[in-house]
């Protein structure tokens, strides 16, 4: 028996790669298969990952797990805020750099050991990079070898209450073996993903890269960290309620301005909101720029409060007025009526 695919009103096409059928259709979950094939019907098109998971019937979260799943495949690759298919050659110069490049953490640990043995005044590098983020092979065979780790795995899936996609597997790999995060900051940080609703793999990539860069090795630093984030969040849900907007996650910018308007100047909300307001009818719109500028000027001149603020700007004012007024009797005496 033979099939034939008669395309009647399927004449409008779209194109998919023999290498999404011939490699990855055996290995892709159903979510990355809906992805990929929305994302390769609107091909050029701008697309927002809300659109695609009211379209595909999912939730936003798994659209970004999805489309972090082609990446770590290298079938795509981003070119600043675009996704595209990513070149063969490029694909075999990465796979030759693995092969010939990237050690294990293990073997790297041994030849630290040896350098370490060679000079003892030269601090060892703290932490250790790989040049992409370790395959499905590498995880399972750490999973495997390492008891520590498949334990966390599990604590991981009990703290987040859902079983972990491949992607996520291969972050934890990541800050376990290349960030050396110790098992419980790493638990601590999930713990505060699921605290704050942003259980995305790229937020808690993001999260683990500034971790790690930070130093975050203990318990005490991961407390430390988290009571700063949280303060970064008060500060900034205390900003939006001070200027009526509604709420949105802030730019890296805009948190940094609001915790220091908040927590680092003490600054009274009416003096937040007056700075706000100056800005909204000077420019017609809410600018943070402009606002933090009027606040950092205010800062250094010791101002803590509105009144504090009238009473400067009365004294410039008066200042002004008395350095702008002329003496009669001076101007007669220098000929400028003559």
């Amino acid at each position: 028996m033979s099939y034939k695919l008669d395309l009647g009103a399927w004449n409008g096409v779209f194109a998919v790669p023999n290498l999404l059928i011939d490699k990855y259709l055996k290995l892709a979950r159903g979510n990355e298969i809906k992805v990929i094939l929305y994302a390769l019907r609107h091909g050029g098109e701008e697309l927002s990952i809300k659109t695609i998971a009211k379209e595909a019937g999912l939730s936003e979260e798994s659209v970004e797990e999805a489309f972090e799943y082609w990446l770590q495949q290298g079938l795509i690759e981003r070119d600043g805020r675009a996704l595209v298919p990513k070149e063969e050659k490029r694909t075999e110069e990465i796979k030759e750099n693995i092969n010939t490049e990237i050690k294990t953490p293990l073997n790297l640990k041994q030849e630290e050991k040896s350098f370490a043995a060679q000079d003892t005044q030269m601090p060892l590098p703290s932490h250790k990079f790989r040049a992409v983020r370790p395959d499905s092979l590498y995880v399972a065979k750490r999973i495997n070898e390492q008891e520590e780790l498949r334990n966390l795995i599990a604590e991981v899936e009990m703290c987040l209450g859902k079983t972990i996609t491949p992607t996520l597997l291969s972050t934890i790999v990541n800050a376990y073996d290349d960030y050396n995060l110790p098992p419980e900051v790493i638990m601590m940080l999930f713990s505060y993903v699921k605290k704050i609703g942003k259980t995305s793999t790229p937020y808690i990539e993001s999260v683990i890269n500034e971790w790690g860069m930070s130093g975050v090795n203990s318990a005490e630093a991961a407390d430390l960290k988290i009571k700063d984030l949280d303060d970064k969040s008060i500060a900034w849900k205390k900003v939006v309620r001070i200027f009526s907007m509604e709420y949105r996650s802030p730019s890296k910018k805009e948190e940094e301005c609001a915790y220091r308007w908040i927590k680092t100047y003490l600054l009274p909300e009416e003096l937040i909101r007056e700075a706000y307001e100056r800005c909204v009818n000077s420019t017609g719109k809410m600018q943070m720029r402009y606002i933090n500028a009027i606040l950092e000027k205010w800062h250094a001149s010791g101002i803590k409060n509105m009144d504090e603020l009238i009473k400067s700007e009365n004294k410039e004012a008066e200042s002004r007025k008395t350095s702008s007024s002329f003496d009669i009797s001076e101007i007669k005496n220098i000929g400028l009526f003559d």
